[in-house]
């Protein structure tokens, strides 16, 4: 049985002690390793791996105290995070459908699933299915437009000098009596028939 994939998140740091002694240091590099098998020794291992030798052997994995060096730290991470940094989509507009290809963080996207309040968030960058991206922003505006069904296409709330709502009505039937009723806003209801 395969265990579960391990990531983690590097960012590389340029510390010197006066410059830096209230802050982090000058980030040089920021990376994710994906499953890694021995955890953050092995980690640290690809970590040292990247860079020259000198560079490799001084690294350390934690600030140094009253002095200045080049250091690392290695954070858990998880699948979304490293897809949205290296994911990348040959595909087509959803809208338009001009061919977009390149970073998938880089382009509009929406979730077009059928479930949107239970999705995966991890699959966002990597599912082409369920994911739609657009090549501009004004094509996802358009799409979004295009979606939005729930009112009706006519039907439109709006408020009158007093506060009430009117652009809805609703029928009421009152089957005790075999009436119907319409309600035009809030204190209005008139009998129809």
């Amino acid at each position: 049985m395969r265990s579960e994939v391990t990531y983690y998140w590097v960012r590389v740091f340029d510390y010197d002690f006066e410059r830096d002694r209230y802050d982090k240091g000058t980030l040089l590099d920021e990376f994710y390793l994906k499953d890694v098998a021995g955890g953050r020794e092995e980690a640290k291992k690809l970590v040292r791996e990247r860079y020259c030798s000198n560079t490799g052997k001084e690294l350390k994995f934690r600030k140094p105290k009253n002095q200045h060096g080049i250091y690392a730290i290695i954070m858990d991470s998880e699948k979304y995070w490293y897809d949205r940094f290296y994911a990348t989509i040959d595909t087509h507009c959803f809208w338009c459908l001009k061919p977009i290809k390149g970073k998938a963080s880089e382009f509009p996207r929406a979730y077009i699933g059928a479930d949107k309040h239970n999705a995966s968030r991890d699959d966002v960058f990597t599912d082409l299915e369920q994911t739609a991206y657009f090549c501009t922003t004004d094509c996802k505006i358009h799409f979004s437009r295009s979606q939005k069904s729930d009112e009706g296409e006519f039907q439109v709330k709006e408020e009158g000098r007093d506060g009430d709502v009117y652009g809805y009505i609703y029928l009421i039937y009152n089957r005790a009596e075999d009436h119907f009723y319409m309600r035009l806003n809030r204190s209005q209801t008139q009998k129809v028939c």
